[in-house]
């Protein structure tokens, strides 16, 4: 259902509501007086639009039972509505009651609260525009909830813009969604962090002692690889002997910086990408040929010569009809008059004259005529045979680039394999050599051996590189953890300084929409000891704490806060001001209102006063 930001009330229809046993209407403009004694009903009318609106009373509640009428309990409890909104259209909105069952009614279809809530809000809302009462007394606290999901939103950059250096350098990067729950999570890992440091101060004791032992073990591998070096020494020795190595290492060094030297130089890939680029070209080119459409140049003096020829037609079918009719008393059609006896003849030469001129002038505008449209026909085959060879040039290019394409393809693929053959021809005469350095004059078993004894070497080795590093650098890990920590905490406690800064720049902006003449609204305090927000409900007017105003003054406020809400959730609803006899002076709300004065010992009157209304501006 659609929001409705503006209705007003032109007639109510009660029975057997509160005290009204019979079937009671009321009539209702732009300003209505409602006065009476007490217990005569004037609250009652508050109610009932209440009740029929959001089925709760004036001053919210469910206690629905208070709205039968004590002598008809049993029978049917009605409220009907009529109002207008903001197109001028009439609807009629209704409620009734039998025993326990409740129904609602829109323009005669039914209707549930959940759908009148969506067009009207919630009840929290609409008492609070219709009863300037309702939201300090009665929501109270909840207020602020209302109030802050109606305010305008502030965006993270405008909030960013106005904090200072540091905090702006401390919330750079970091993203959330409100500084409460930023907070929330920043001191959890402000937390997370301490504890973390406090584990790695217990790790160093352990440590050290984990540290000597790893210097035993180092030492006794010391001892193990040397025995197998000298093993690998003579293993070596036997091997080189009556073999160039120096020879061989020369050729091998040379074709590995070949090697080298051919991955550097290696050949590009084919890429078609240019060529795509080229050919989408053309085909703009050749889309945009294809689309050209022939602009005539005597079009519009084609128009004026077929203008000028229907004009002189008609003129003569004109004059032939007036010279067929010609009698005494027919009115010229050339000087307006009527045309006498004597004047016969003379008009008769004189039409035919006429008709002659117009026929050679016919003539004339339509030889024109034919030569523009022979010079048009002209013109728009010489534009046709421009456009077709545009055209056949363009797709020529089109199939000159998809052959040069096609053969700068053939040469990559050639080069590539050229390439490849090059790569493994050097790769083969390496692996040669490499056999000759490794294997030189040793038995199979000897190269075996040798082979064995290398790679325990490397293994013994590889343990006790491991074993240094952990040996050489544990206190330097935990160390470095801790300082990475440290500034882990140091970012996070900025970040925690930096977020309430933004909270409190944040409410500052954001409350300013708040502002009213008399009315001080307080939704945070702020924590002395931190600097954090925390929520907070005070409301001031004119600087005194509602507690102590008086009834006017409470009104008066009130009607300021029914200005504000208005403003800030774009509706304007009719406003019901009760017990005005306590206010010497009450401004006029914008829309519609509805005022209840009690005037002792007298009956219930309800008397519409025509006066304009005043809208709000949308909030």
């Amino acid at each position: 259902m659609d929001k409705v930001a503006y209705f007003k009330i032109t007639r109510l229809k009660i029975s057997r509501f509160k005290s009204h046993v019979e079937e009671t209407e009321y009539h209702f403009g732009d300003l209505t007086m409602i006065s009476g004694g007490n217990h005569t009903g004037k609250t009652t009318i508050a109610d009932a639009i209440a009740w029929v609106m959001i089925g709760q009373g004036f001053f919210g509640g469910h206690l629905l039972d208070r709205f039968y009428n004590d002598k008809e309990r049993k029978k049917r409890v009605a409220v009907e509505l009529e109002y207008v909104d903001a197109s001028g259209i009439r609807h009629v909105l209704s409620r009734q009651r039998i025993n326990d069952k409740v129904d609602a009614a829109l323009d005669g279809s039914a209707i549930r609260q959940k759908d009148l809530n969506a067009m009207f809000g919630d009840a929290d809302e609409f008492l609070s525009l219709v009863n300037p009462l309702y939201f300090v007394e009665i929501l109270a606290e909840k207020g602020r909830g209302l109030l802050e999901r109606n305010l305008p939103p502030v965006s993270q950059e405008e909030v960013l813009q106005r904090l200072n250096g540091g905090s702006q350098k401390a919330l750079e990067g970091y993203s959330f969604l409100s500084p409460e729950t930023a907070l929330s999570n920043l001191r959890a890992e402000q937390r997370e962090i301490a504890d973390a440091m406090l584990a790695l101060d217990g790790q160093s004791d352990l440590l050290a002692q984990q540290n000597q032992e790893c210097q035993d073990r180092i030492q006794a591998l010391q001892m193990e690889i040397k025995a197998l070096s000298e093993q690998i020494a003579g293993l070596e020795a036997k091997q080189k002997t009556g073999i160039d190595e120096g020879a061989l290492r020369l050729e091998l060094a040379s074709l590995t910086m070949r090697y080298d030297e051919m991955l550097n130089e290696k050949p590009l890939a084919f890429d078609p990408a240019a060529y795509r680029i080229r050919e989408m070209e053309l085909r703009t080119r050749l889309s945009e040929a294809e689309r050209r459409t022939f602009e005539s140049k005597f079009a519009q003096e084609i128009a004026v010569q077929e203008k000028a020829l229907a004009s002189m037609r008609s003129r003569y079918h004109q004059m032939a009809v007036f010279l067929t009719a010609l009698k005494p008393g027919i009115i010229c059609p050339q000087c307006r008059r009527p045309v006498k006896e004597d004047e016969i003849l003379d008009c008769e030469v004189g039409l035919k004259s006429a008709l002659a001129e117009c026929k050679e002038q016919g003539g004339g505008i339509k030889l024109k005529q034919q030569e523009l449209l022979a010079l048009e026909t002209q013109s728009r085959r010489t534009f046709e045979d421009w456009k077709n060879s545009d055209i056949a040039e363009i797709q020529k290019e089109v199939e000159q680039l998809y052959r040069e394409e096609e053969k700068a393809a053939q040469k990559v693929a050639q080069e590539q394999a050229d390439y490849t053959a090059e790569l493994e021809k050097i790769s083969s005469r390496r692996q040669t050599i490499d056999v000759l350095l490794s294997c030189g004059n040793l038995t199979s078993a000897e190269e075996e051996r040798l082979s064995e004894l290398r790679k325990e070497v490397t293994a013994k080795a590889a343990v006790q590189e491991q074993l240094s590093q952990e040996s050489n650098t544990p206190n330097q890990n935990v160390a470095s953890q801790r300082d990475i920590l440290q500034s882990q905490l140091n970012d996070v406690n900025a970040r925690i300084s930096a977020v309430v800064d933004y909270a409190s720049v944040r409410n500052g902006l954001l409350f300013k929409a708040l502002h009213t003449p008399n009315v001080e609204f307080q939704l945070y305090d702020v924590v002395k000891k931190t600097g954090e927000l925390v929520p907070a409900w005070k409301f001031r007017y004119r600087g005194t704490s509602y507690q102590c105003l008086s009834r006017s003054e409470k009104i008066l406020a009130g009607l300021e806060v029914v200005e504000l809400l208005k403003r800030l959730t774009g509706r304007c609803y009719p406003v019901f001001i009760d017990d005005s006899e306590s206010v010497d002076h009450i401004p006029r709300p914008s829309g519609q209102a509805l005022i209840s004065k009690k005037v002792a010992d007298q009956p219930l009157k309800v008397q519409v006063k025509n006066t304009p209304m005043n809208l709000p501006k949308a909030g």
